[in-house]
């Protein structure tokens, strides 16, 4: 898998259309939804519960701001289920999202901000 792009821009300039061109592509993967934003806005959560329940172990509560993400979001996209597997949570982002991609014969992926 090739490494991922992520498309920024100010609002207004072009970059869901530049995000649905790229998304017809036979070989580029992108989630309707923005899988960086979600994982951003969830991390906040993840750090206020963590620092709230700091008994509670930090896949416990990784696990639990999944399971609560928008429209269970992370939920369907990210393999938690499997945390131990993974370096950091930079390697979990990554891996899950590979997985995704291949899984619908994509070569590589991207992520547009909303």
């Amino acid at each position: 898998m090739k490494a991922p792009f992520f498309i920024v821009g100010v609002p207004r300039s072009g970059t869901t259309l530049l995000s649905v061109l790229l998304s017809n592509h036979p070989q580029v993967y992108i989630d309707g939804e923005s899988v960086g934003i979600s994982i951003a806005e969830n991390m906040e959560k993840y750090k206020r519960l963590f620092a709230y329940r700091p008994g509670r172990g930090q896949r416990a509560v990784l696990t639990q701001v999944i399971r609560d993400s928008y429209k269970q979001r992370l939920e369907k996209l990210l393999d938690y289920e499997q945390l131990d597997q993974y370096a950091d949570l930079r390697d979990f982002f990554h891996r899950s999202v590979n997985r995704r991609a291949e899984e619908h014969g994509k070569l590589l992926w991207g992520d547009k901000t909303p």
